[in-house]
């Protein structure tokens, strides 16, 4: 990840970053962490591979690197 990706996760988590993760083919789940603006999706800043065994496992990991950015940066 960039210096640039981190600074705005840290700037805009929670309240305009949306975490989401979906099960893929292979049967595990990756997860996707959006940029919000003004409510609706504005762009992709991380996605996972799909590595994760359940979906609150996929998720809670971008939500823990989103705590870090906002907790070193913010």
């Amino acid at each position: 990840m960039t210096l640039i990706t981190c600074l705005e996760i840290a700037n805009n988590y929670p309240e305009n970053i949306r975490i989401n993760s979906t099960k893929q083919t292979n049967g595990k789940f990756s997860a996707v962490c959006y940029r919000l603006k003004d409510g609706e999706i504005h762009k992709l800043i991380l996605s996972t591979q799909p590595i994760f065994g359940t979906e609150e496992e996929a998720n809670n990991s971008l939500h823990t690197i989103a705590n870090m950015c906002k907790n070193k940066y913010k």
